[in-house]
């Protein structure tokens, strides 16, 4: 049992050791300077709560400014690309859906489209909010559930009485899953 405990310090301290020695520093290539940081709108909160690498390199993002949602789109040098949702905010995407919409999860899907989840608050409710763009920013307008009148590629529900959605998944055979938190008779 000795043995087992020394063996298992020396591995611990050999690799803290390894990743010690093992410097690493930012990639000065990607947006000169190895970061990059955007404000949209005059918010000074604008948090990326999700990011995805699409298959051309690019890089999107998910998150919210103030009280809105953003996606926003990289090139894979770091810069803003100008050609995501040029006919609106060239290089991202700003979504309000109710009073205050936040993204918290982003998925891509194979054919590119871009599926968001988070919350928007409507009538000082928190609605699960899931939507679905496509590839070039627009919203996809075949996305949307004819049962609750949602249509424009948002989805908008309550399980309770307030919903936020956190995490998505993709199934092989293209179903969306989400998932995220509810309340219920007050209880969460």
């Amino acid at each position: 049992m000795q043995t087992f405990k020394v063996t298992v310090f020396i591995y611990t301290l050999f690799l803290s050791l390894k990743i010690l020695s093992s410097p690493s520093s930012l990639d000065t290539s990607f947006n000169h300077n190895g970061a990059t940081t955007n404000f949209f709108g005059s918010y000074t909160i604008n948090q990326a709560q999700a990011l995805a690498i699409q298959s051309n390199g690019k890089i999107i993002t998910a998150g919210y400014s103030g009280d809105n949602g953003v996606i926003v789109q990289y090139n894979n040098d770091g810069t803003l690309d100008e050609t995501f949702n040029a006919s609106q905010t060239p290089g991202y995407i700003v979504l309000k859906a109710g009073i205050q919409t936040a993204l918290y999860a982003l998925a891509l899907q194979p054919d590119g489209k871009i599926i968001v989840a988070g919350y928007t608050s409507i009538n000082n409710i928190d609605n699960a909010l899931i939507a679905r763009f496509n590839r070039d920013g627009s919203f996809d307008g075949s996305f949307h559930d004819t049962n609750n009148n949602n249509t424009g590629g948002i989805i908008t529900t309550t399980f309770g009485s307030n919903s936020q959605l956190y995490s998505i998944a993709l199934q092989p055979n293209g179903n969306i899953i989400v998932a995220g938190w509810s309340t219920y008779l007050g209880f969460a």
